[in-house]
């Protein structure tokens, strides 16, 4: 990848945008190789201060003696470490780097956190994300959580993939909609992140979600690909299996659609550059 002095350090972008959905913000910082995991979260930590986003994305060029199919690396961190599998990171990452990119050509990802590769193709104004399929296996709902959540559960179901989840399926997309929990409520309850979902009754939409990491310092994420890496498993014996359309109800709102191929998942979103002014790191 060249570079030109009028290239930026970094830049700030959105995914899963979409009709009256803001999305998702990450920082995409390029360096031609790549950083030690310190500098790496204290730039985070520095540039998150600044900027209204909840990931920080750092991408390199794989070196030749690498063994791997990639070609790029990509680690992604946000205030207090590094996450395992950020999709709205590497979705920012895909859109820009196809912006300093004559051609868009596919984008592989070695994620070393997961050891674990991402490819990104682009097919018109979306971004075709392939992630690893989330599996799940069945579990009880915590003492307290239907009460807190004041409608009823249908299922439960813990992530076997990226531990630390909890799908919970409503019976009602109203409940999902309107509920406005204290993080002291939830971790009272559960420390695990917090995936509710519905059916939706909208005629443009599949299924809702929302999806809570108090845990993590952060009350809701805005919209979260690794969490559709689940819904798409757990929707697909109900639902058929073909592309689900899907609306991740945060405040921000997140629109993206997902599917179920092979032993992974689809994920189609869109993402937008957001004008930044930069400061000097």
């Amino acid at each position: 990848m060249a570079a030109t002095t009028a290239t930026p350090p970094y830049a700030l972008l959105a995914a899963f945008t979409g009709p009256g959905c803001a999305g998702n913000q990450a920082l995409v910082v390029c360096h031609r190789q790549a950083l030690g995991s310190t500098a790496m979260q204290a730039m985070a930590q520095t540039l998150l201060a600044r900027h209204p986003a909840t990931a920080c994305a750092f991408v390199s060029p794989m070196s030749q003696e690498a063994n791997t199919a990639a070609d790029y690396q990509l680690r992604s961190f946000h205030a207090s470490g590094e996450i395992l599998l950020c999709g709205h990171a590497a979705l920012c990452a895909a859109h820009w780097l196809w912006q300093q990119i004559p051609r868009a050509q596919p984008l592989r990802f070695h994620l070393p956190a997961c050891r674990q590769q991402l490819l990104a193709e682009r097919h018109g104004e979306e971004i075709c994300l392939e992630l690893p399929a989330n599996f799940l296996r069945p579990a009880q709902p915590p003492a307290g959580l239907a009460a807190l959540l004041k409608g009823e559960i249908r299922a439960c179901a813990h992530s076997q993939t990226l531990p630390g989840s909890l799908l919970v399926e409503l019976a009602d997309e109203r409940v999902l909609r309107q509920f406005q929990p204290r993080a002291e409520a939830l971790l009272a309850i559960s420390r695990d992140c917090l995936l509710l979902t519905a059916a939706s009754a909208a005629p443009d939409i599949d299924i809702v979600s929302r999806y809570f990491t108090p845990a993590y310092g952060t009350l809701e994420d805005p919209a979260t690909g690794s969490a559709h890496a689940m819904l798409a498993i757990w929707w697909r014996q109900r639902l058929g299996d073909r592309p689900l359309h899907c609306l991740q109800a945060s405040p921000a709102g997140g629109w993206l659609r997902i599917q179920q191929h092979q032993q992974g998942v689809r994920l189609w979103a869109q993402c937008t550059t957001i004008p930044i002014i930069h400061q000097p790191l």
